[in-house]
């Protein structure tokens, strides 16, 4: 395992652990390491949103765009970030793209309304 992996590893254990603070300190490193690798990116949005730095989760969601949308739950936390941090247009841009890939999620289309 190189350094990457190691810290990538580690980040998601530390995320899953909800050592948000550790997870973060990871990721860094391997974004240090590869500023484009979208796994770092994605677990440090993932860290950033559990602890309400929704500015810097939105700055590493958007690194990683692709896989944020494969993951229903990781969508939806990306649109509530901008949101809450009044990117309005945005936020409703990326709740109609859920609703439109996702038509019978109640929860979306709550949010969305």
């Amino acid at each position: 395992m190189n350094g990457l992996e190691f810290h990538i590893s580690e980040a998601q254990h530390c995320y899953n652990e909800r050592q948000y603070e550790q997870s973060l300190e990871h990721s860094q490193k391997a974004i240090a390491l590869d500023a484009a690798n979208t796994d770092a990116h994605l677990i440090a949005g993932l860290a950033y949103y559990a602890t309400d730095h929704l500015d810097k989760c939105i700055k590493h969601f958007e690194q990683c765009i692709s896989k944020v949308k494969k993951t229903l739950g990781y969508w939806e936390q990306y649109a509530f970030a901008l949101l809450i941090e009044k990117h309005i247009p945005k936020a409703i841009k990326q709740f109609e793209n859920i609703i439109t890939h996702h038509p019978t999620n109640n929860v979306v289309w709550y949010n969305y309304g």
